[in-house]
């Protein structure tokens, strides 16, 4: 490997971690915490299925759950001081992903007047930009402190899920619906929390995150989940082990899952019919998608009456929104942004997935030659596989589940928290110049 001779002279060279106050720095790195919480708290409320659209239509604001945890955080990170919020917009603006994000935002802004709801767009954007720096800001405070707030949120996620279980039991049985709240947002609630654990160091937590999610996606058969998840899991795994380590593992386990299937009847059963309910009247093979095929075609034919510019940022939002939203994040986006739009956003994640899967085949002959290397690159490594994991088992979720970029749903924040990390953490400059 190039300038090999130079990581030899590099690898021991000590990181200087901010200059910080400790306390302040966890105080601020759990603000992302409480707002994680509070995007999920209304969940104890959910005890029917249509629970949440009928507060919403009496004039009930949940939303008021969503604005105390940003605000927590929008505070929490003031410490921080006009300087580092300032260095924030301009890091952002500088960095490739950052800037095909600005250039989404201001392409949208200007089209507001053409917008259906140009002033709920314009709220939506402003707000969502900031998030977006919000979210880089949350980076700023030593890595150390900032990978075990991640944990504990996870933790925390993990322990409010077996709440709500407790709380409201599964009145209609396996396999439907802890209390009155969508499969689907227990299975993404499930994702976020492990994906947040696999922060940690010690690998029997990061093994146990990974099992309770499994377990909470099979309890509710939530199966949009279990695909992402498999996703997340395959380009973590991946980014470890190479390529074609991951293949030929992946082929025997698909070997040996196929004999067990043929093998036991048992197996197929639970398989096949509980779990992934291919037979099911209202979810099986013949219902289209639990009937998303539909939805889609009228997605896209409202799409192309308005193909280039689409209806306005979060147009489709609301419960008297002048369009009607389809159950894809790709196709919504499409509605909102239009073609163009669309090629921003989704070229932005792929201009990310890019540079973090060239830093993992960068990085991993050096964590795999000596302790020494590993010790400096290995946080570096791990975020940044992470990282692609999640951008990708994201980008998964948005073809079938009706979200992309949600300021309410947990896995958006995630999604802005890995498209804002930096690229190297707890890494000497030095060496940091010579991986670019």
């Amino acid at each position: 490997m190039q300038n090999m001779v130079a990581f030899d002279a590099l690898r021991n060279a000590p990181y200087a971690a901010p200059q910080q106050s400790a306390w302040l720095a966890y105080a601020r790195a759990l603000t992302f915490t409480v707002w994680f919480f509070s995007l999920v708290v209304n969940y104890w409320w959910r005890q029917e299925w249509n629970d949440l659209y009928e507060m919403l239509s009496a004039g009930v604001d949940v939303k008021s759950y969503y604005y105390v945890g940003i605000a927590v955080a929008f505070v929490g990170h003031l410490t921080l001081g006009p300087v580092k919020w300032v260095e924030a917009i301009f890091r952002l603006l500088s960095s490739p992903v950052g800037k095909v994000f600005t250039a989404f935002f201001l392409f949208m802004f200007v089209l507001t007047p053409l917008s259906v709801t140009p002033t709920t767009s314009a709220k939506y954007l402003l707000a969502t930009f900031g998030v977006f720096i919000l979210c880089s800001l949350f980076w700023v405070s030593d890595y150390h402190v900032l990978r075990r707030a991640l944990v504990f949120t996870g933790m925390v996620l993990f322990a409010w899920m077996v709440l709500l279980l407790v709380h409201h039991g599964m009145p209609r049985g396996f396999g439907a619906t802890i209390g009155g709240i969508n499969r689907n947002m227990i299975g993404k609630l499930g994702l976020v929390a492990m994906t947040c654990v696999l922060f940690a160091n010690h690998k029997a937590l990061r093994w146990a995150a990974i099992g309770v999610a499994a377990a909470f996606f099979v309890l509710v058969t939530s199966r949009g989940s279990m695909l992402a998840f498999s996703v997340l899991l395959a380009v973590y795994y991946t980014s470890y082990k190479g390529t074609a380590k991951a293949v030929g593992y992946a082929a025997v386990g698909v070997f040996l899952v196929g004999a067990a299937l043929l093998a036991s009847h048992f197996i197929q059963q639970a398989v096949l019919q509980d779990v992934l309910r291919v037979n099911d009247e209202r979810r099986g093979f013949g219902t289209d998608f639990t009937g998303r095929v539909e939805n889609w075609k009228q997605g896209l034919e409202t799409f192309r009456k308005r193909p280039l510019v689409g209806y306005g940022f979060r147009a489709t939002v609301g419960v008297n929104s002048p369009v009607s939203a389809a159950h894809s994040g790709y196709i919504n986006l499409l509605l909102e942004s239009g073609v163009i739009g669309t090629c921003l956003i989704i070229g932005a994640v792929l201009v990310a997935l890019y540079h973090r899967m060239r830093i993992i085949l960068k990085i991993r002959p050096l964590v795999e030659r000596d302790g020494a290397y590993r010790t400096l690159f290995m946080d570096t490594f791990r975020l940044n596989a992470i990282a692609a994991g999640t951008l990708c088992a994201v980008g998964t979720l948005w073809i079938y589940e009706p979200l992309y970029i949600n300021l309410g749903q947990v896995a958006s924040i995630l999604f802005f928290l890995m498209v804002t990390a930096p690229m190297y953490v707890n890494v000497a400059p030095q060496a940091a110049r010579l991986l670019r």
